[in-house]
């Protein structure tokens, strides 16, 4: 079994009001490692010392593209404070090919500087970057004309399958430019538990290589909360 690692927007509504309370459960359920949505005013020694504590790992940060623009160094030393090498851009509307050729050039310039800076970019994908144009599906024309040295693609087959297409022919597709892949559940159009779905998460993983694996549900319908988390956690220990 690889290590299995939360996207803590799974349980944004928890952190709001308990963040290291929450990061108790977490922990004590059994992952091994997070991966950032927001540092809830939290400054980066008190956060790494917070982690060491419960013995998880900063994987990565989903950290917004404006967030990046105003001030990339200060994003860039908060994960190395942390220990982190993983910053992931997690939105555009990306909609259209002329809008995939701005975030192309833009998400290249980043990923350069980062990369001068021991870190890694990836771009998280949602359903609206599988529009086609000319073709052209929006989501490849941005990994076709960016560097992969300076961007990697963190799928998200949740939304492969929202965006109609197949997630395990898109992860096979881009295997070799992923370090991080998003496990989210699917079943008729809409998020579930991670037994619950039609996803084959092993499969998934096999398909990925040296991926690390990073387990989300949709923060803002995850009604049960740790108890989502924890069913979906025991379902990925017995299947990866």
């Amino acid at each position: 079994m690889k290590n299995i690692n939360l996207q803590l927007y799974s349980v944004a509504r928890l952190l709001e009001k308990d963040f290291f309370g929450t990061l108790d459960e977490i922990a004590r359920i059994g992952y091994s490692g997070v991966e950032f949505a927001g540092y809830y005013d939290i400054d980066a020694k008190t956060m790494k010392k917070e982690l060491e504590k419960r013995n998880l790992k900063a994987v990565s940060s989903h950290v917004g593209l404006k967030l990046m623009e105003e001030d990339l160094e200060k994003e860039i030393d908060y994960l190395k404070e942390l220990g982190c090498d993983q910053i992931v851009c997690p939105w555009t509307d990306m909609d259209s090919l002329e809008k995939a050729k701005k975030y192309a050039e833009i998400l290249n310039k980043h990923g350069e500087e980062c990369v001068k800076n021991g870190l890694t970019l990836s771009y998280h994908n949602h359903a609206l970057e599988f529009e086609i144009q000319d073709g052209t599906v929006c989501l490849d024309y941005l990994y076709q004309n960016t560097d992969p040295r300076y961007l990697k693609a963190q799928i998200d087959v949740y939304w492969v399958a929202m965006g109609k297409q197949d997630p395990y022919e898109y992860v096979k597709k881009y295997a070799n430019r992923m370090n991080l892949v998003h496990l989210k559940q699917f079943k008729d159009f809409t998020n579930v538990d991670a037994p619950d779905g039609t996803i084959d998460f092993r499969k998934i993983v096999d398909l990925t290589n040296h991926a690390v694996p990073i387990y989300e549900q949709e923060g803002l319908t995850c009604e049960n909360g740790i108890l989502s988390i924890t069913r979906s956690f025991e379902h990925m220990n017995e299947v990866l």
